[in-house]
């Protein structure tokens, strides 16, 4: 009886009602009632228990998942699911890796994150001193500690980046800097020689390989900077500041050895974009140079960036959403996050109510930041003013202009007003 209830169950869909009917009350039976409830547990356990133990951000997934997978089980199915269940737990025990990014580059070799070149070679650190700089300004310089960069016990580096157009600087932007050279920690400054030989490395190019093609587009200083801090990150690993920021409750032992990336909460309740770290290969910066490169890809006036929305803020925090597969909305609170569609943890602190808390972003005071702008001719934003709606010209627009002549030019463009149309500058 106990075959043919199966056999009926599985092949007529019948509810789960007729099949307790059928099944009747023999020895068989309630063997197959046991072997249902043991494997119905098994899925329990491997759906919440363990993510719940990993990771709290994944509970509401795991129960949707057990209750679908628990509900949908038959009798025919429960010896199967409960052999296989079983033996995945086992491997899966005996397999853990405590450091999932490690476990991550093994299996794919050809996402290998070594960096290209060392960083002395990247920011230019033995000719910084020779730096020529204007009157009133003088060159910051690296602090190198070799040691401490390649540190094993660690996940992100000790290592500060800081960019900028020029290494020259005045008196209170060196002031800045110098409160980032924490104890055991590098600090690299980056000019805008040393970005666009990140951006040039043939590395680069084989990992994003839209990139450097994108960078024609972009026409805004802001917008090239958003999208090197998180190429820095992914190559080399460490932590990026704004050259204007001031650290508060940040010290060299905020960041701890199993941190896998770090952040604080800026005002508007998401990962902070003007401070953040990583390890190296970190998926979070790889999404959001992707998103950056698409968003840029996509604006249909190449001379208005609008890097906020493109590739700074708005880039990171989809990069957040794209880590925790789309269970949230980007506007988080502080804690340990592990991501769901790469096994890799985000670590954030603060609050947006007290944004201030760890990092001061008016370190330098609007005077004295436009003086420092004054001083080395940087333009933060673009006056979107002058480039109206009409004739705009948008990036894949310019690119292809580009792949027609065979050359590579970032767009520059002016409105022109007797036209009514965009025409090269």
């Amino acid at each position: 009886m106990n075959g043919s209830t199966e056999e009926h169950s599985s092949s007529s869909g019948s509810s789960s009602s007729s099949k307790r009917r059928g099944c009747g009350t023999s020895a068989a039976c309630s063997m197959t009632r046991i072997l249902v409830g043991a494997a119905r547990s098994v899925v329990l356990l491997v759906f919440v228990v363990l993510p719940l133990l990993r990771s709290t951000a994944t509970m509401k997934a795991a129960l949707h998942n057990a209750r679908v997978m628990s509900s949908s089980l038959s009798a025919t199915s429960s010896l199967a699911l409960l052999a296989n269940t079983t033996t995945m737990m086992l491997a899966s025990a005996l397999s853990f890796n405590p450091n999932p990014d490690q476990s991550l580059k093994a299996a794919d070799p050809s996402r290998s994150t070594a960096p290209p070149i060392s960083l002395p070679e990247l920011a230019g650190s033995a000719h910084a001193a020779t730096t020529p700089c204007p009157p009133g300004a003088t060159p910051i310089l690296d602090t190198i500690r070799h040691r401490n960069e390649q540190a094993l016990h660690r996940k992100i580096p000790q290592i500060i980046h800081i960019t900028s157009k020029s290494r020259c600087a005045t008196p209170k932007v060196q002031a800045i800097v110098n409160q980032w050279r924490f104890a055991n920690y590098s600090l690299y400054f980056h000019d805008d020689e040393a970005v666009d030989r990140l951006f040039r490395h043939s590395q680069t190019r084989r990992t994003f390989p839209l990139l450097n093609e994108t960078l024609m587009c972009v026409t805004n200083g802001a917008t090239k900077a958003d999208l090197w801090r998180y190429l820095v990150l992914f190559q080399y690993g460490g932590v990026y500041t704004d050259v204007d920021n001031s650290p508060v409750g940040i010290n060299g032992d905020s960041i701890k050895p199993d941190d896998d990336s770090f952040f604080v909460i800026e005002s508007l309740g998401i990962v902070s974009q003007f401070f953040l770290a990583s390890s190296p290969g970190h998926p979070m910066m790889e999404f959001a140079i992707n998103n950056g490169v698409g968003n840029i890809r996509n604006t249909v006036n190449v001379m208005r960036n609008n890097p906020a929305r493109n590739t700074g803020p708005g880039a990171l925090k989809n990069a957040f959403i794209q880590l925790m597969n789309g269970t949230s909305d980007g506007y988080i609170d502080a804690g340990l996050y592990r991501g769901l569609s790469s096994p890799r943890n985000v670590t954030v602190v603060g609050d947006k109510s007290n944004a201030h808390e760890y990092v001061n972003r008016q370190g330098l005071n609007s005077r004295d930041k436009a003086a420092y702008y004054k001083a080395l001719g940087i333009e933060h934003f673009h006056d979107n003013s002058r480039f109206p709606i009409p004739g705009r010209i948008g990036c894949m627009e310019h690119i292809q202009r580009m792949r027609n002549n065979g050359t590579y030019k970032i767009a520059n463009y002016r409105f022109d007003e007797v036209s009514g149309q965009y025409v090269e500058a």
